[in-house]
């Protein structure tokens, strides 16, 4: 997933494009500028997303003895483990990306899935 890498507030932006030691953000036209550090896409860099949970001795006893994953699952999430679904949608609500970014890669995920050639079982 990459980094949102925007201006918010559009009141900054008018201001930056004319005060000094700023980058120019439109040139003298009035025309946005391609900024150096995203191309213009909007995001630079990279930022992971993990499913990550602690394993406590209770963990631990399900994993070894439960027979379903169901219930490994429950266990889980009883423990506050988030999903990493969850964890992306932490980093839009904060502001590091954005929903379109998480969107396309999930989305991107699920193509990748559905193109794999069927398993034996």
């Amino acid at each position: 997933m990459t980094k949102a890498h925007s201006f918010k507030n559009a009141q900054f932006v008018k201001s930056a494009a004319t005060a000094k030691g700023y980058p120019k953000l439109v040139d003298k036209h009035g025309k946005p500028t391609t900024c150096e550090d995203c191309q213009g896409t909007g995001f630079v860099g990279r930022i992971g997303i993990f499913e990550i949970i602690a394993i406590n001795d209770q963990l631990r006893t399900v994993i070894t003895q439960s027979e379903s994953l169901p219930e490994i699952a429950r266990q889980f999430r009883g423990a506050k483990m988030l999903y990493l679904q969850e964890q992306a949608l932490r980093r839009v609500i904060d502001g590091t990306t954005a929903i379109n970014e998480m969107v396309k890669v999930f989305s991107a995920s699920k193509r990748r899935k559905r193109q794999r050639p069927d398993q034996k079982t």
